[in-house]
């Protein structure tokens, strides 16, 4: 990263309030739209160690607390197609403070509630505010950005995405050690406060008025024509979601692959889940090195293969060696390591091919992910806790949905290539 702008890219100065500033992706910008990116896992994973805690104080059962997730999950998926097809129509900037603010509402709801069902109600307006956040910050990258800086830019998001799982359960453990499960939510909330001034002082529009669509649900129809039309924006949207459902086969189920079946200690499991995690930032990092280099479309190519080297560990391990541990770590390391030659890259081909609306791509290509994750989660244990079969089942469908958006985006590339002499 030289200077402290990752590109130049800028808009022509327009009169009136809405107009879009000149404006760089700047590193304190890039900064602020990575935590916008990065709080949904906050949000997923923070009150996740207070789940007895919540089920004893609403009087309550276990599955209506996992509920809260999948509310959480699903409302996360339609907001984004909801906010980011808006933001293509009014602007990114009052879609993105209007999410925030819903979050906020929703944050300090679930903090005060005395009821689960206020609480699922909480989690899924908690999960609209935050598809908002998630997709405009996608979409503000996108129109300050192309090229290789756009797959860094996507790259650094991704990181800070990668890292937050790791974080958050940690920091919500010793919250709701001492001081309750209502303590994960307060700390919510005073993200939620801390991103809406920062929201509000730096980060500008990047939609210029002449760039808007017109409002209504034909606008909305007319531009998801439009960007699902391009065979290389499906693609990408088929390979993110897929590769993001391998990666949350693994997250959902590890826990009880780990503890339950292979019966190590809840601190061996922390550690393999960090090792982990460690390996796809490590991998995000060596990316964004890479994109000045090499094509993204090439790189998602080596990331599509690393996750079939990896799934094809992992049932090797779980159909004819009874789970060896080297193995099923090896097997883990490559699936997530190998997201991160996919995520960012994917994001950055796909939002490209959606312009000028961005808004939309964005929404859908979220959507499709959240909505893949909100389904992957409870198929992983349809066998019970006890078995790993399901989970391998879903990583090997999922690898193979990953090679087809991969072979869509080839051949949309190949298509744009101009004829040999």
């Amino acid at each position: 990263m030289r200077g402290a702008t990752l590109t130049a890219t800028s808009r022509p100065a327009a009169a009136g309030p809405d107009a879009a500033r000149p404006v760089g992706l700047s590193v304190p910008l890039l900064l602020i739209l990575a935590a916008c990116s990065g709080f949904p896992p906050f949000a997923i994973d923070t009150y996740l160690p207070g789940f007895p805690q919540i089920a004893d104080d609403l009087d309550t059962t276990a599955a209506q607390v996992q509920l809260t997730l999948t509310a959480f999950l699903l409302a996360t998926a339609v907001g984004q197609i909801v906010w980011g097809t808006l933001s293509d129509q009014v602007g990114r900037r009052p879609v993105l403070l209007g999410g925030i603010a819903v979050g906020v509402v929703a944050s300090l709801t679930c903090a005060l509630t005395e009821s689960i069902w206020l609480l699922l109600a909480a989690r899924a307006l908690q999960g609209i505010g935050t598809g908002a956040v998630m997709v405009v910050a996608r979409a503000v990258v996108a129109d300050l950005s192309s090229g290789a800086s756009a797959a860094r830019a996507f790259s650094t998001l991704a990181a800070v995405q990668s890292v937050a799982p790791i974080a958050a359960p940690v920091m919500g453990g010793l919250l709701i050690g001492p001081f309750g499960w209502r303590a994960a939510f307060w700390m919510l909330f005073a993200m939620t406060v801390a991103m809406s001034v920062a929201i509000l002082v730096m980060i500008p529009e990047t939609l210029p008025a002449e760039r808007r669509g017109g409002s209504g649900l034909r606008r909305i129809l007319i531009d998801g024509r439009h960007v699902l039309g391009d065979r290389g924006y499906v693609g990408a949207v088929v390979t993110v979601s897929a590769s993001f459902a391998t990666m949350f086969a693994y997250i959902s189920a590890s826990p009880f692959v780990i503890q339950t079946i292979m019966g190590l200690s809840e601190y061996a499991y922390s550690a393999i889940f960090a090792s982990t995690a460690a390996a796809l930032v490590a991998m995000i990092m060596v990316n964004r090195r890479l994109v000045l280099t090499v094509a993204p479309e090439r790189l998602i190519v080596c990331g599509a293969l690393g996750q079939v080297f990896g799934v094809s560990v992992l049932v090797v391990c779980v159909a004819f060696l009874d789970l060896p541990l080297p193995g099923m770590i090896l097997g883990f390391l490559a699936v997530q390591g190998s997201q991160g030659l996919l995520s960012g890259n994917c994001n950055a081909i796909g939002l490209m091919r959606a312009k000028p609306r961005t808004g939309t791509g964005s929404a859908l290509m979220g959507g499709a992910q959240f909505g893949l994750a909100a389904v992957v989660a409870p198929l992983v244990g349809i066998a019970g806790e006890h078995s790993a079969v399901p989970m391998v089942t879903l990583m090997s469908l999922s690898v193979a949905f990953t090679f087809l958006g991969v072979a869509l985006i080839r051949s949309a590339t190949r298509a744009q290539e101009p004829a040999a002499a």
